[in-house]
C-alpha cells in the first residue's frame, strides 16, 4: 500500500493573519516539497473526512468541543488562548484535521501500516510535516491526542 497524504481544502481556510505563523501558505508549500520531489506520484491521495463530534469526544470532553465551535466568530478572529485565534473556518479545518488522523487510523488499521502524512489546519505546529507519523493538529486536538491515536494505530498497538 502507498503512503497517503491527507488534507482538505478547508484547512487553507483557516488563516490568522499576515503576521501568524499559521498560514494557508504552508500547506500549499508542503504539497509543492512533495510534487517537486516526486513523492506524490507514490503516494494516494485522500480528502480529510469531516470529524463528527462523536469522534471529536474521544479525545475531548462534549463541553470542550460544544464551547469552541460556539465560540466560533461568524467574522474575524476570535482569541482563543495568547497564541490561537479562531476565524468563521477554524471549526470545520479543525474537524478536517481531526478527520485526517481518524482516516489515516482507518488506512493503518485496514493494511500495513505505512507512514501517513496529513497537512491540515495547524502545520505551522510541527517542524517537520513529513516525519514518520505525519502531522495532524488542530484547534480541537491541541493535546495531539489525536497524534498518539493515530501513531499507537499505525505501530499496531491498541
Amino acid at each position: 500500500m502507498l503512503c497517503a497524504f491527507i488534507t482538505h481544502a478547508d484547512c487553507a481556510r483557516h488563516e490568522m493573519g499576515a503576521d501568524h505563523p499559521e498560514c494557508p501558505e504552508r500547506l500549499g508549500a508542503i504539497r509543492d516539497l512533495l510534487l517537486i520531489k516526486g513523492l506524490l506520484d507514490h503516494m494516494t491521495i485522500h480528502d480529510a473526512p469531516l470529524a463528527s463530534v462523536e469522534q471529536l469526544t474521544r479525545a475531548h470532553t462534549a463541553s470542550y468541543v460544544q464551547g469552541l465551535i460556539a465560540a466560533a466568530p461568524t467574522e474575524g478572529h476570535r482569541r482563543v488562548d495568547p497564541d490561537t485565534c479562531m476565524n468563521p473556518f477554524t471549526i470545520a479545518a479543525a474537524r478536517r484535521a481531526a478527520g485526517a488522523a481518524v482516516l489515516a487510523t482507518d488506512l493503518c488499521s485496514a493494511a500495513p501500516c505505512r507512514p501517513r502524512s496529513a497537512a491540515c489546519a495547524r502545520p505551522a505546529t510541527t517542524p517537520n510535516a513529513l516525519q514518520r507519523w505525519g502531522s495532524a493538529s488542530s484547534t480541537m486536538s491541541r493535546s495531539g491526542s489525536a497524534m498518539r491515536s493515530w501513531s499507537m494505530a499505525c505501530s499496531g498497538l491498541r
